[in-house]
This record gives structure tokens, C-alpha cells and sequence, in this order.
């Protein structure tokens, strides 16, 4: 027994990589195998070491090879973990048979509405948390910028400059001073790692060229964006497109759209208005905010608000709807092939768990020819249920949320056949299976 003793604290002081656990004191049963590959036969010891929790490791491979052979604890099968308790997600996880625990430790699942509260220096290689190791890197509008400019997902971003960059810098000190100056907004100035139109400025042309005179040494820390200036209104207020898509498995990548609303703002747009509200259409920044009891109606719309729109502005809606349904599902896609290596580096050199899914939100603006501008990516985005718009989308969505999230990381033990597995049918359209970016119907139109 002291001997075995000391055989675990060596292994522990090697495996530093993995999660510590106190193994049973116990030998590791071996057992021998003959395989056979075509004519070359040789041995292969297997060994199943079972930690505290019950999950076995398979083969004898050790590190994040080895995860993937992780078996599920029986007194975890089917049990979920969320904060806040009453989330939405959790809820659409009941009514599928799946039972709440008070204990994270104890979960399958694990589901945190914001990813920083996430435990991952205590997940297990069989629990599945609702965010990704390093999400931030795509929910940071300066990271955004840098990843998404040097691929094809270029082509939807604004003329856009991260200021900390000398280069970016001199670029857009002469774009300021090379522009007329005129009555309507040149530039939006963003905080990188704000959200909800926190740390915004819209700058009119006189107002750049007072900032840029003063010197940028006080906004190094932010990007700055062409100010899109002809874009569709909905009578007479200016909108944005708040989708939805997910990252349904890491291993294999699976990435799925979800149709969204119409985010309103509430003010009539005048071009020469400085008023930040009606420039911006966060809810943050709109009459009521996210109090259901004060919000309006308008501020939110669904995606049927659009289609109607175009029937009366387009000489031919269903070409102009393609386009725009198409430009979205493009930009998202190339936004994950931009992404896919960084977060699967972050999952092996994790060495917890050993797969993850997360639910993304992402803005576009749609001008006046139908061509769409992706203005953020939300890492962890808002559940909302304060107008009716988005009360009927949460009450579908999260739903086949859950189906897709139970049926790849609750039923499926192999991962890598998950790519050759038909999903359930839900609302969410597949993007990403495996390493194939798939094409759209939309963009066959």
C-alpha cells in the first residue's frame, strides 16, 4: 500500500497537465489485446484508471488523446448545472428529461449566462460548458478587427482602424483630414471590450478633426469605424439585424445560423442629429432599456419587419432578400473559418474538458443597395424577453438549442461521427459541419 502511494504522487507530479484527482487506491486492472493490422500483429495494453467522480480513461494514451475516450459518470448521465438557476436554457432542458443540480461538479452540462464565471480550472474531461476557452478573442471588437480583416470576412466589416497600431493610426489620421466636412456622421469611435453602446462616440467630421488635432493618445485603446451612412431605414428610424448562431461542437466543428429581430431605435433618424440614441440601436440606449414593463414594442421587430420592408423599397424583393440572407451566412461562416484553429488550440491546451458549445450573437447593417456590414460579434449575448419580437424567438430558440445540445453531447459517445449525424430538426440552419463550409439555398437564388 505505501509503495502504491508513492506511484500516485509521482503520477500526479507528471500529469500535471490533467485534472488532480485522488485515484482509488487500487491497481489499474490490465488486460492484454491481440490486433491485428492486415499482417503485422502486435500487443496493445489497454489500462482504465477511475477517478473520484467515477469517469474512466480508455486507452493507453494519455492528455487531451485520451479525453476523447472519457465515459460519462453514471451520477451525471443527463444532469445539468446552471447560473442563474432559472435560466432559460435550463429550463428547456427540464422539459427534455434532464434534472438540475445544485453542484456544477455534479453536472454534464454546465451553463453560465456570462463566460467569466465559468469553472474551468474544475471541469472534468465528460462536462460540457455552454462557452469556449478564449472566447473573448471574438467578442473583442479590436481582436475582431485584426482576425477578420487578414481573410475574406473583410468584406463585411466598415473601413475600420484599431488605433494602437501606428500604421492603422497614420491611416486614419489622413482619412480624417481627407474628407469634406459636412453635416452627417463620419466615425464611430468603440471601446474595444464594451458592449450595449457603451463607450460609443459618433463623430460629424469637424469633431474628428478636433480629435485627431489633439492628438490620439487618449483613444490608443480604441477602433475606429467608417460611419455607414445610407443605410435602410424602417419608417424613418435606423435599424440593425441581431442574429443569432452556434457553435454546437468543437470536435467535430459544427456551426449553425439562427434568424434574429430587428433592433429599432425609437428616434426618427436625422442625419444631422448628434443625439447618440438615434444613431445606435442598442436597447441599453433606447427609452426603457431591457425593463420589460417600460420597453416599447418597436424597439425590437422580427425578421418578417424586413421582408415587408423590401417589398416596398426593392424593384425585385426576393433577389435583395437573397442577397442580404445570403451576405449573413457568408460573413458568419468565413468569421468561424477565421477563429476555428484558435479555439480548438484553446480546447487541447486546456486538458479539461473535451468539447464545448456556446451560443454567439452577431450585428449587421444593411444599406440601401442590400449589402450588409457586420458591426459586432457578441460573445455570451442576452437572452431578452422584454418585447413580444423576442419573447416568440427565446421561446423557440432556446428550445432547439437544448434538442442539437442534448443530442450531440447527451446521446452521441463517438465524436468523431457527429459530422455524419443527421440533427434534429430545428430552426437553426448548419453552416460549418466538420472542416466543410456548407453553401446556403439563399445563395444559390
Amino acid at each position: 500500500m505505501r509503495r502504491w502511494k508513492k506511484h500516485e504522487e509521482r503520477a500526479a507530479d507528471e500529469e500535471t497537465s490533467e485534472p488532480v484527482v485522488e485515484r482509488r487506491r487500487r491497481w489499474p486492472r490490465l488486460r492484454d489485446s491481440l490486433v491485428v493490422l492486415g499482417s503485422v500483429s502486435c500487443v496493445v495494453w489497454q489500462f482504465a484508471v477511475t477517478n473520484e467522480s467515477g469517469a474512466k480513461w480508455r486507452g493507453g494514451r494519455r492528455g487531451a488523446a485520451g479525453r476523447e475516450h472519457c465515459i460519462v459518470p453514471k451520477s451525471t448521465k443527463r444532469r445539468f448545472y446552471a447560473y442563474p438557476a432559472n435560466a432559460k436554457f435550463g429550463a428547456a432542458l427540464i422539459k427534455r428529461g434532464w434534472r438540475q443540480v445544485r453542484d456544477a461538479k455534479n453536472a454534464q452540462i454546465v451553463w453560465h449566462q456570462k463566460k467569466g464565471e465559468i469553472p474551468w480550472d474544475r471541469l472534468r474531461c465528460w462536462q460540457r460548458p455552454n462557452h469556449l476557452r478564449g472566447e473573448w478573442e471574438i467578442g473583442n471588437k479590436k481582436k475582431l478587427i485584426e482576425t477578420l480583416r487578414r481573410g475574406d470576412a473583410s468584406a463585411y466589416l466598415p473601413e475600420s482602424y484599431v488605433l494602437e497600431r501606428a500604421t492603422d493610426r497614420a491611416q486614419f489620421v489622413k482619412a480624417v483630414w481627407s474628407e469634406p466636412q459636412g453635416s452627417t456622421p463620419s466615425w464611430v469611435i468603440k471601446v474595444p471590450h464594451l458592449d450595449g453602446g457603451k463607450g460609443v462616440e459618433v463623430l460629424f467630421a469637424d469633431q474628428a478633426r478636433a480629435m485627431v488635432a489633439a492628438g490620439l493618445e487618449e483613444h490608443e485603446s480604441k477602433v475606429a469605424q467608417r460611419y455607414v451612412t445610407d443605410l435602410l431605414l424602417i419608417d424613418g428610424r435606423k435599424f440593425d439585424l441581431r442574429v443569432y448562431w452556434a457553435v454546437a461542437s468543437l470536435k467535430p466543428p459544427l456551426v449553425l445560423y439562427h434568424d434574429g429581430t430587428l433592433r429599432v431605435s425609437l428616434e426618427r433618424f436625422d442625419s444631422a442629429n448628434h443625439t447618440k440614441s438615434q444613431h445606435l440601436t442598442n436597447a441599453a440606449q433606447q427609452a426603457g432599456g431591457h425593463d420589460a414593463a417600460k420597453s416599447s414594442e418597436l424597439s425590437r421587430r422580427p425578421m418578417s419587419a424586413l421582408w415587408d420592408l423590401l417589398a416596398t423599397v426593392a424593384d425585385d424583393p426576393e433577389a435583395a432578400r437573397a442577397r442580404i440572407e445570403c451576405s449573413i451566412r457568408t460573413a458568419l461562416a468565413s468569421i468561424w473559418t477565421a477563429h476555428a484553429a484558435f479555439f480548438r488550440n484553446k480546447l487541447e491546451k486546456g486538458q479539461r474538458e473535451a468539447d464545448a458549445f456556446v451560443l454567439f450573437g452577431a450585428d449587421f447593417m444593411v444599406d440601401q443597395s442590400f449589402r450588409v456590414y457586420l458591426s459586432e460579434v457578441q460573445s455570451g449575448p442576452g437572452l431578452p424577453t422584454n418585447t413580444k419580437a423576442v419573447r416568440k424567438l427565446m421561446s423557440t430558440m432556446i428550445p432547439h438549442l437544448a434538442d442539437i445540445v442534448t443530442f450531440l453531447h447527451g446521446t452521441q459517445t463517438k465524436a468523431e461521427d457527429r459530422h455524419r449525424s443527421a440533427l434534429p430538426r430545428t430552426n437553426f440552419e448548419l453552416l460549418v459541419n466538420d472542416s466543410t463550409v456548407l453553401e446556403s439555398h439563399w445563395c444559390r437564388t
